[in-house]
């Protein structure tokens, strides 16, 4: 997926750190809170991000699952089960 400056960086600097704060999403993209929350909001039904655990009634956190929902899983090798075997 292609995104447009500053939501790039933004994206690039959460895909890195595993997680970002509502807080610095909305610095980073240079908007209020209520307008990073929106932002957010999307890439949550989008799967990019999920709220993480780690949230509380101040701060939200979000992990992002980039990897996971981009990565194709792949098949063992067919030989796999003998070589454990021996």
């Amino acid at each position: 997926m292609v995104y447009s400056e500053p939501l790039r960086s933004a994206l690039n600097a959460a895909v890195r750190l595993g997680r970002i704060s509502l807080t610095d999403l909305a610095r980073q993209l240079e908007l209020k809170r209520e307008d990073a929350q929106q932002i957010a909001d999307l890439l949550v039904t989008r799967n990019l991000f999920h709220v993480s655990a780690f949230s509380h009634d101040k701060e939200i956190f979000y992990e992002t699952r980039m990897s996971s929902m981009t990565r194709p899983l792949g098949r063992p090798r067919p030989d796999i089960w003998k070589k454990i075997d021996d």
